[in-house]
């Protein structure tokens, strides 16, 4: 098996498979619903972008970051050195620390046993003398042309109206009237169709899930909310980002001081479900339509 020359291997059940990279990573670059025979994810395998150490190859899927993200604290090459691990009906995917941060990363995969679902546990650990403030980032490359949603507030009407009940982070190169951006009271919609420029934002988002339709499927991407927690970026646990190459799902864990030694971790859990209806009226919480 292989991904445009990166060795792979498969984790399967009856209803989904997924490929992960045995060399690099750790990285996640095929996810398939079976009936489908589609790879969800964005395959890139020749973007990159140039960092101090080196290009930083894409590729596509699925990847572990540290935010806050910055050129030197991030994008650390990933290409060779991973660690794999098989564990009962599971796999850990391990990479270890590399200088210049010596970050420790590694992402626990399992497949619920007959269901369409991914848990992933993805950990931190900081190997470097310094101690560090970061949050584990999950971030999702998927192919573009589909329509993502972002839950914007609880499903329950707020206890007070004297009190905010949302909360949107915009980066510097979104532009908020951008025609594929549609801001509702409940849900930010991106219709991913004919972007051809990048554009992010993010938010404190309580529901804990952020979604993306395409071709009569929806993949649903879950992950704990910290009410207590304080997350990056301006208090984002999930942010979007697209560019019409690739649209990204991602979450984030709250900010952690890491002494030398210590971890922060985060939970996923990934869902695909056939979906037909319109992405207005989606909800991650309901039956398949």
């Amino acid at each position: 098996m292989g991904f445009f020359g990166h060795a792979t291997e498969k984790l399967e059940n009856d209803t989904i498979y997924l490929e992960y990279l045995i060399h690099g990573g750790p990285r996640i670059v095929r996810l398939v619903y079976k009936p489908t025979q589609t790879n969800l994810f964005a395959e890139i395998p020749d973007v990159g972008i140039d960092t101090p150490s080196g290009k930083y190859m894409m590729l596509g899927g699925h990847r572990l970051w540290a935010s806050p993200e910055s050129v030197e604290f991030t994008y650390i090459l990933d290409d060779k050195g991973l660690q794999v691990k098989h564990s009962g009906s599971g796999v850990d995917l391990i990479m270890p620390g590399l200088p210049p941060v010596f970050h420790h990363k590694q992402i626990h995969l399992s497949l619920d046993s007959n269901k369409p679902i991914v848990h992933l546990m993805h950990s931190i650990r900081n190997d470097s003398t310094n101690t560090v403030v970061m949050a584990a980032w999950g971030i999702t490359q998927l192919k573009p042309g589909g329509t993502a949603i972002f839950p914007l507030r609880m499903a329950e009407k707020p206890g007070s109206m004297l009190l905010p009940d949302r909360s949107v982070t915009l980066w510097p190169y979104t532009q908020i009237n951008d025609p594929h951006l549609s801001v509702e009271d409940d849900k930010i919609l991106v219709n991913d169709k004919g972007v051809d420029g990048p554009m992010k934002f993010g938010g404190r988002n309580p529901q804990g899930w952020i979604a993306y339709l395409l071709d009569g499927m929806a993949f649903i991407k879950r992950s704990p909310f910290d009410r207590n927690a304080e997350y990056p970026d301006y208090g984002c646990n999930t942010e979007i980002y697209t560019n019409g190459k690739f649209l990204e799902l991602e979450s984030l864990s709250g900010l952690i001081t890491l002494e030398p030694g210590r971890w922060v971790n985060l939970e996923e859990e990934w869902e695909i479900r056939p979906y037909t209806g319109s992405a207005a009226s989606f909800d991650a919480g309901l039956a398949n339509d």
